[in-house]
């Protein structure tokens, strides 16, 4: 059933309002545009990750159409990167980088061009170790 981009939208606000979690809702003019790539290898003792997700621009409905909350968030890609090293049987060695380019995430109200947030993750780092026994 084909029901057009405002009845989708408003699907997605009662979705969200009925939840007695934090959800987030995914409407029909969003399917499509979340294109992403990921390049693996791995061999006994190493294994190597690097994945790019791009997110076309999408609405993000907080009130009923119109409404001054409303936020279109602008398109972005994230550079993610990992690798691991087994050291032994039992211990392996890990670091990860996560938002490599440092992409920040941009909200515009429903009037073109008034950009109403800006958000910088910033890049992340993380280096761990794990033992199994």
């Amino acid at each position: 059933m084909v029901t057009g981009i405002r009845a989708s939208q408003r699907t997605s606000i009662e979705t969200k309002r009925a939840a007695t979690t934090i959800v987030d809702v995914i409407s029909a003019d969003q399917i499509g545009v979340l294109p992403d790539a990921t390049v693996y290898w791995s061999n006994e003792r190493l294994e190597v990750r690097t994945a790019y997700r791009y997110r076309a621009h999408y609405f993000k409905p907080v009130e009923p159409t119109g409404s001054a909350a409303n936020r279109y968030v602008d398109d972005g890609g994230f550079l993610d990167a990992s690798i691991r090293y087994n050291i032994t049987r039992n211990i392996d060695v890990m670091a990860q980088a996560t938002n490599i380019t440092n992409e920040p995430q941009v909200m515009f109200r429903p009037v073109e061009g008034q950009v109403a947030q800006t958000e910088y993750s910033g890049r992340t780092y993380y280096l761990g170790a794990h033992f199994h026994y």
